[in-house]
């Protein structure tokens, strides 16, 4: 047996474009509000915020990933730029060596600071 497609009708069609363009200008402008107070993206801002709220101001990867909803893919790609600019720092956990951490640095708290 073979499901046929239902398309939006032309008032959902209209609300759905509508969204998607909300949305668009909704990021477009979190993300040029950001990076003109502290120089950082929405991106890097929501993984920095999730540190500084954390104990010890670091997490592990697999949790970060799992606050922020991200494939751990994204998340390695992400906090290797961010280490490279000093944001954050990574290192093996203490209690399992495969393991990884993601910690909060100074300058990611300064960049925290002034983004916010």
């Amino acid at each position: 047996m073979s499901e046929q497609t239902r398309w939006l009708n032309d008032d959902e069609q209209e609300l759905w474009r509508l969204l998607l363009a909300a949305t668009r200008k909704i990021d477009r402008g979190m993300d040029e509000t950001l990076k003109a107070g502290g120089e950082i993206s929405v991106s890097e801002f929501a993984v920095l915020a999730s540190l500084s709220e954390a104990p010890e101001q670091h997490l592990r990867l697999r949790d970060l990933c799992t606050e922020l909803d991200w494939e751990r893919s994204r998340m390695s790609h992400h906090l290797t730029r961010m280490e490279k600019r000093g944001l954050i720092a990574r290192s093996a956990a203490p209690d399992d060596g495969r393991a990884q951490l993601a910690q909060l640095t100074e300058a990611g708290r300064q960049a925290l600071a002034a983004a916010a």
